[in-house]
């Protein structure tokens, strides 16, 4: 500072005085930008120092939260794959079946039907316990009620249809489910598969099976991996109605509190007492938090649930909290913050002095930040690179945006075989993936995206929207081998929102998919060996007590005791059966299992009756690809003494020959090269042979010699040992030569090196199953010839309408022969219009079920051979035939009959003109007469001019009615179509035909629903009203009413007049619209009528564009009705 003064004293003296203002101003100002610069110098260190322990802290959470998605989304696999395995046991699926199809009251049967399922399952179970589950359930379709927990057998039936969406989602789309979601007192990862059962058409979905695996373990293999603080935060209100069906009865129903659970580390329930958390329904969320002297980065992160993957604006139900221990971190933080400002109040202080001193310090101090920040930097990423090298489990690979690979970790190495340092710099998909999976999937991407991606993209494409995904992919190895993973690809993103690189984190599922095959295949295996052996088959634990997963019901008759009593040690475990005097002998097991090799111990055991029984036993551990024992497999024999083996050596034998000789149906010992070693009575009674004499012979002599390479070749197979055994039908030829038809189901029976003994044969005689199907072959011949010989032409289509069959009468009728026409489409048989309409028709048909002629008889024109057009009455039925639709119609030529009607037509038209001219003159001379206006008509002639007169104008009615049916028929009667409202029609015809209905003592009354205009003829309008109210009130009881009703019907509008009358017989109702049609002879006599005004009434509905029917229960009345389109639409 002195120095300063005398620079500062030594320039001063060199200006005048009138300079010395103005070098003061620019010596303040200056000092003063100076310090405004330093002070914003020190500002933006202290904001770069911030900025860069947030990235920190930030990069810290994503990894967390990446390690822990990859982490749900194994366990979500797992439950997936363990649910499906147990979806695909037949067996299970049956019992299933067979519960789906019994009425809710027979509770015996469900009751043996779930104590099955327990049995077959228990073992599963406890398997899967080991693999975290915690709950499995069996539902039953379609109102989702719990058949069966497996976990709480004693709880079932309740219905949960109304709180299930994952399991109403799996039965409605016949696929497996899987999503997080909540369970008693716990959060679980949940997979549902149907359980379907093949039917004719569609799978018949029976039920479903529920696997639940816990998550509270993988949480806290993540606290172990991460060094990190790992809790749970469940909502309350979920937990007290979760999807599982159980409820929490111990928590309170408040719907905003939440519940802690599964804390590693006890800092966080400080936090939640001091109400210090981010609030839950935040979602994710990074909080910096302290706990006395040290700090802790803080990260909330969302649990996807199943309902809100289905439903994104559900609020969260489940929170994961992971915490880490950053004290050391926040204290060289804050010093750094600390001495920033110190070292810019110093630089500033120094500048004022010494300018140069100021810029060499704020040289060296701006290296030192550097330096520091450089440090802070590579102490975070090689805590990032510790942290993915500690996931050995999981393959962690990073890349930049351009797919050059930036980080790969430990798990990489060890799962693909290369290193870090020959991975770094590549491009991911060229060395680790398979060429035919990526063109496959791009051409998938391609196809959806509407452009061609291609190469690196094919990986990261659906990420880039900030979605990771997950797939199935094939990773190639170092050495060439092929490993199948879980590969979930997520992009990276700075604090602008770009992308910066993506991270690939995959998890290999070959041992897990390898296990399961074996799995499957070796229980299989197990159970066909164990139903057979003579002793007691076991597995179980490596412990003190030998504590049983599986013991054969041999155990009962070895120590007395039942299996269910050793299983995990119910009742009394193994340990405690052996002798205390030979328990050290079952030390040397342990021994032997150490040094993974086969054990042979001789130790007695105590009998539940108090004595000893001697065993032999022989076992091995089995162990997984790392070498861990997993359980110990072994077989337990009686050897106590020689005579009690011999003993029951021939009781077995003797079991077996009650067996082989009292079997209802045949068997046999065989010799490998085909002679009969022993038969039994029911193979000798098939065969018709005295058992010695079978006995001399071989298998080879009674086979037919069609059949016998067939089974030599399946006998070379077995002796191979290519199969275990084979079924088969073949023919047999009894002592009579007679062909016998069986069933041949071939075991064989090899000794203790191996080598075949003899085969064991069952032999089941199903010869009257074959000549039932002869006769059904013999009928189908009757059918055929029959279907040949009637008069009517049957042809059968296919839902194409190709022809199928065309019998005699058809080949007749159209002039074609079968071999012509089969496969042709039935069209050829039809003319124009009807050809070009016919495939249009049974597509929609087909489609839509709308039948114009399947199900129904109608008169359409057919096309001959030659060309001739001819009228036909055709009948068409649906038929299912071998799962596919076939269609049979039944064809009558009717050409002569119309030629019948046609000229009956033509006479009844002659006669009626020919006595209407007559007829005119005798009705009018009758009315002159009995008007007076010929004289005055005697009193006794009255009452026959009376009669004569009615009579006449009756034949005259009935005149009209020929000659209008005549015009009909032929086309021309005039039609004055004119669109009008329908109710002002109606209300005249029944003003005009009360008059007759009060003759009959009925009331006429109109109802309106509804109007509009239709295109109708009113003169003949008036005539259908006419006909159709003189029905309903000649057949209406006395003081009755007819109802005429008009609604309309979507684009029509419906009259229909309904009365109480006695109704139409059901064998008048298919002709009741014919000509001359009525119920009776009787209907004429009592009511009148010439049985033609509703074939009139037919007529015209029909020209004017409408169509007319009834409905009529005998007894009860009859309603007809008919309906007009309405004007302008398209009907």
């Amino acid at each position: 500072m002195r120095r300063l003064a005398l620079l500062r004293h030594r320039l001063a003296s060199r200006w005048n005085a009138s300079h010395w203002d103005a070098s003061r101003w620019v010596v303040i100002g200056g000092s003063l930008c100076l310090a405004l610069f330093f002070a914003f110098l020190g500002r933006q260190a202290l904001d770069e120092r911030e900025t860069l322990w947030q990235l920190q802290m930030n990069k810290q959470a994503e990894v967390q939260r990446m390690a822990l998605h990859s982490t749900q989304h194994g366990l979500q696999e797992r439950a997936q794959l363990l649910a499906e395995t147990i979806a695909a046991d037949a067996w299970v699926v049956e019992l299933v079946r067979q519960a789906h199809a019994l009425p809710a009251t027979e509770l015996d049967a469900l009751a043996s039907i779930r104590s099955q399922l327990y049995t077959r399952l228990a073992p599963r179970w406890r398997n899967l316990q080991a693999h975290q589950a915690f709950r499995l359930y069996v539902h039953l379709a379609p109102d989702i009620k719990v058949l069966l927990r497996v976990h709480e057998p004693e709880h079932f039936g309740d219905l949960q249809i109304g709180w299930r969406p994952m399991v109403l989602e799996a039965l409605r789309s016949a696929t497996s489910q899987a999503g997080l979601g909540l369970s008693r007192g716990s959060i679980g990862m949940r997979a549902i598969a149907p359980l379907l059962v093949e039917g004719a058409d569609t799978p018949l979905q029976v039920g479903a099976i529920e696997v639940a695996m816990g998550v509270l373990d993988d949480l806290a293999q993540l606290d172990r991996d991460l060094g990190s603080g790992v809790a749970l935060l469940l909502r309350e209100e979920l937990l007290l109605g979760t999807d599982s069906g159980e409820e929490l009865r111990s928590l309170a129903s408040d719907p905003q509190r939440w519940r802690l659970m599964g804390a590693s580390r006890p800092q966080v329930r400080t936090w939640q007492r001091q109400q210090a958390l981010p609030p839950p329904a935040a979602g994710d969320a990074v909080r910096l938090l302290a706990d006395g002297e040290r700090h802790y980065l803080l990260n909330q992160i969302v649990l996807t649930s199943y309902r809100q993957r289905h439903d994104p604006t559900a609020a969260p139900q489940a929170v994961a909290l992971v915490w880490r221990d950053v004290s050391e971190q926040f204290d060289l933080h804050r010093s750094d913050k600390r001495w920033l400002v110190v070292k810019w109040l110093l630089a500033w202080c120094g500048a004022e002095a010494l300018l140069l001193v100021l810029l060499r310090t704020t040289k060296r101090s701006t290296q030192r930040l550097m330096q520091r920040q450089q440090a802070a930097v590579r102490e975070a990423r090689a805590y990032l690179q510790a942290l993915l090298d500690s996931a050995t489990g999981v393959s962690i690979i990073a890349t930049d945006p351009q797919g050059r690979i930036n980080l790969f970790n430990s798990g990489a190495e060890r799962l693909l075989g290369y290193s870090a340092a020959q991975m770094i710099g590549k491009h991911t998909p060229a060395l680790i993936h398979l060429e035919e999976e990526i063109q496959a999937r791009a051409a998938e991407l391609s196809a959806q995206a509407g452009r061609p991606v291609e190469g690196f993209e094919v990986f990261v494409h659906n990420a880039r929207g900030g979605e990771p995904e997950t797939r199935q992919w094939t990773y190639r190895c170092q050495d060439g081998s092929l490993r199948p993973v879980n590969l979930t690809v997520s992009a990276m993103f700075d604090g602008s929102g770009r992308i910066t690189g993506f991270l690939g984190i995959a998890s290999d599922i070959g041992e897990l998919q390898q296990a399961t095959r074996a799995l499957q295949k070796s229980e299989s295996r197990f159970r066909g060996l164990v139903a057979n052996l003579p002793g007691v088959v076991y597995r179980c634990a490596n412990d003190a007590d030998w504590s049983m997963r599986y013991v054969s019901e041999e155990i009962l008759s070895l120590s007395g005791y039942p299996p269910s009593d050793f299983i995990d040690n119910r009742v009394r475990s193994f340990s405690s059966i052996v002798h205390p005097d030979d328990l050290a002998i079952t030390y040397r097991a342990g021994e032997a299992i150490e040094r993974q090799e086969i054990f042979e111990l001789t130790y007695r055991l105590r009998h539940a009756d108090g004595h000893n029984v001697w065993v032999r036993e022989k076992g091995r551990g089995e162990y997984d690809s790392q070498g861990r024992l997993l359980w110990v497999d072994g077989f337990l024999w009686d050897i106590s003494e020689r005579q009690a083996i011999e003993d029951e050596l021939r009781l077995s034998q003797q079991r077996f020959r009650n067996a082989f000789t009292t079997a209802p149906q045949g068997m046999a010992l065989v010799a490998p090269d085909g002679r009969w070693l022993e038969v039994n009575d029911a193979l000798c009674q098939m065969l018709g042979y005295p058992r010695e004499e079978l006995l001399a012979t071989s298998y080879q002599s009674v086979t037919h010699p069609e059949d016998l390479e067939a089974d030599l070749e399946n006998a070379q197979d077995l002796l191979a040992g290519r199969i275990n055994a084979y079924q088969m039908e073949k023919r047999y030829l009894d002592k009579q030569g007679q062909v016998l038809w069986v069933l041949l189901s071939v075991s064989l029976v090899r000794d203790g090196e191996g080598r075949p003994v003899h085969f064991v044969a069952q032999i089941q005689d199903f010869s009257d199953r074959v000549a039932a199907e002869r006769a059904v072959r013999e009928r189908e011949h009757y059918l055929r010839t029959l279907l040949d010989n009637v008069i009517d032409a049957i042809v059968t289509i296919d839902e194409a309408g190709r022809i199928e069959t065309f019998n005699h009468a058809a080949e007749h009728i159209f002039g074609y022969r079968h071999a012509e026409v089969a496969g042709c489409n039935v069209s050829l048989l039809m003319p124009e219009p009807y050809r070009s309409a016919h495939d249009g028709y049974i597509q929609r048909y087909l489609r839509t079920g709308e039948a114009w002629v399947v199900g129904q008889s109608r008169e359409l024109e057919g096309l001959r051979r030659s060309g001739e057009r001819f009228a036909m009455e055709l009948a068409v039925s649906q038929i299912s035939h071998q799962g596919q639709r076939r269609f049979i119609a039944v064809i009558r030529d009717i050409a002569e009959r119309k030629r019948i009607e046609q000229m009956k037509n033509e006479f009844v038209s002659t006669v009626s003109h020919e006595l209407r001219t007559p007829l005119t003159a005798i009705a009018g001379s009758l009315g002159l007469i009995n008007g007076g206006a010929l004289g005055a008509v005697p009193d006794t002639m009255q009452q026959m001019l009376a009669i004569a007169q009615s009579n006449s104008q009756r034949l005259n009615e009935l005149i009209n009615d020929l000659l209008d049916m005549d015009k009909l028929v032929a086309g021309k009667m005039h039609f004055e179509l004119q669109a009008q409202p329908l109710q002002p029609l109606l209300e005249q015809a029944l003003l005009h035909n009360q008059p007759y209905a009060d003759q009959h003592r009925v009331r006429l009354r109109l109802q309106v629903e509804g109007d509009a205009a239709v295109r109708v003829d009113a003169q003949r309008l008036a005539q259908v009203m006419a006909n159709l109210l003189s029905n309903a009130a000649k057949f209406s009881p006395p003081g009755g009413q007819v109802e005429v009703r008009l609604q309309r019907c979507a684009e029509v509008l419906r009259v229909a007049v309904t009365d109480h009358g006695p109704g139409i017989p059901d064998a008048f109702k298919p002709r009741i619209f014919s000509k001359f049609s009525q119920a009776d002879a009787g209907d004429t006599r009592q009511m009148g009528g010439t049985g033609l005004g509703l074939a009139i009434c037919k007529e015209i509905v029909e020209r004017m564009g409408g169509h007319i029917g009834f409905d009529s229960r005998e007894g009860r009345g009859a309603c007809f009705w008919f309906e007009l389109p309405i004007t302008g639409s398209e009907t």
